[in-house]
């Protein structure tokens, strides 16, 4: 880059970088073969307790959008199985709200979660975000 003696610091001829990555942001989201769910941020330390929020406000609906509307796939995650989760569930599921489906830890034929992280982790690397606000909105808007 060329430029006039004491040019270096005028906004115009600064390029922003990031080091070290930048930061990085935990996300929840689902899927099913009629396309994505909802994407849900997490903010801090994902709970059992922020699991049952995730749930209501986004899992739920988005089974109900993807799947059917009373079939939903409980994972094996420790904040998944936690008993505040299963006595939730389990009341959603004796008011007829939804429909559980057991599954085997390590089940391979459910476990297509690695793909998607592998594609999302290509579109940040071709889209280069540079804060954690723009990797949020990378990972909102893919292009699958």
């Amino acid at each position: 880059m060329r430029r006039r003696l004491g040019e270096e610091l005028k906004e115009c001829c600064l390029q922003p970088t990031s080091k070290h990555g930048g930061g990085s942001t935990q996300v929840w989201g689902c899927i099913s073969a009629n396309g994505g769910g909802n994407l849900s941020r997490i903010d801090g330390i994902m709970t059992a307790k922020g699991f049952k929020q995730i749930f209501i406000h986004y899992a739920a609906p988005s089974g109900r959008r993807l799947i059917a509307k009373n079939v939903i796939l409980q994972g094996n995650d420790p904040k998944h199985t936690a008993n505040m989760i299963k006595r939730y569930l389990g009341r959603k599921e004796e008011q007829g709200a939804l429909q559980l489906m057991e599954r085997r830890p390590q089940s391979a034929d459910l476990s297509i979660i690695e793909k998607v992280r592998d594609h999302l982790n290509r579109e940040k690397v071709q889209k280069q975000p540079k804060s954690v606000e723009e990797l949020w909105t990378v990972l909102r808007n893919p292009s699958f």
